[in-house]
């Protein structure tokens, strides 16, 4: 996929690398005999409901095996050579209260707490550092947490397109799924949407500018139910606030169809996998 960033097209090439890793040998702690070429990037256990052991799956997993991709031979792919930092601090401040609409940013300070983003990349300019990305990674989809990450990434793009205009940065969304069907899909879309209208409604206005945004949406569904098993999908978000507001453009991209997927039972197939492709999303 060429896309008009060169940063956009290594995100791309980092998810792919990434998300490879979690179907490569990645392992559970409760295997009994470990593969001579395993990662050494286990899958810890944890007790459910029901007193089994299974396997924990969260956005550390993510994380680490990012980073590993970034500092391994795909890094040969890339347009060019990332430092990166992790829990970078945030220009702003924030409130992340609920229910979702009162959550709040504060570009001046002047009230709630500094908070962290998971990750920053950077590329060598001359003797400095510049800032190229803010990547956040999830497991989890619940509406408050989806609404905390978009806050953020829109914020901190604001905020460093007014210090280093014409040189704004662009922002990766990595939503890690464990098992998903078209309900769940169609959910996640939503809740993407629906966060996006909150930051149209309660946080452009405190910005000292309205951003153009560039943002690399990646979902990984770890479900190995499907034929051929775990995948994934990724799309370019790129607004442009003279064109249309954040909230109509996040419709667009969001949107999924005027109905439902028909459920197709236990069994799961591709059904879901097509629709989203033909929504202009890349499935790989």
């Amino acid at each position: 996929m060429s896309t008009i960033s060169p940063v956009i097209d290594d995100l791309i090439i980092l998810t792919r690398a990434t998300c490879h890793q979690f179907i490569d040998l990645m392992i559970d702690a409760a295997i009994k005999t470990v593969p001579a070429n395993a990662r050494q990037l286990i899958y810890p256990l944890e007790q459910n409901d029901k007193g089994t052991h299974v396997r924990r799956v969260s956005e550390q997993e993510a994380r680490f095996a990012y980073v590993h991709a970034l500092s391994g031979g795909i890094a040969t792919l890339l347009n060019q050579k990332y430092y990166y930092s992790v829990e970078t601090p945030t220009r702003a401040n924030y409130t992340f209260d609920k229910p979702i609409a009162d959550i709040r940013c504060y570009p001046k300070q002047d009230d709630g707490t500094r908070a962290r983003v998971d990750m920053t990349l950077y590329t060598a300019e001359g003797h400095t550092l510049q800032k190229q990305c803010h990547i956040e990674f999830k497991e989890n989809h619940d509406p408050h947490s989806v609404t905390t990450d978009i806050v953020k990434l829109v914020t901190e793009t604001a905020l460093e397109e007014e210090a280093y205009k014409p040189n704004s940065i662009v922002s990766h969304k990595f939503q890690l799924i464990e098992n998903a069907d078209a309900k769940t899909m169609q959910t996640i879309f939503k809740k993407c949407a629906v966060a996006f209208e909150n930051v149209d409604k309660n946080i452009l206005s405190c910005l000292p500018l309205q951003p153009s945004l560039s943002i690399l949406f990646s979902f990984y569904i770890l479900d190995t139910a499907y034929p051929n098993g775990p995948w994934g999908c990724y799309k370019q978000f790129q607004s442009d606030p003279s064109a249309c507001s954040l909230s109509d453009y996040a419709t667009r991209f969001f949107y999924w169809g005027e109905k439902p997927l028909a459920p197709v039972g236990r069994e799961k197939d591709c059904h879901v996998i097509n629709h989203i492709n033909s929504l202009g999303w890349t499935i790989f």
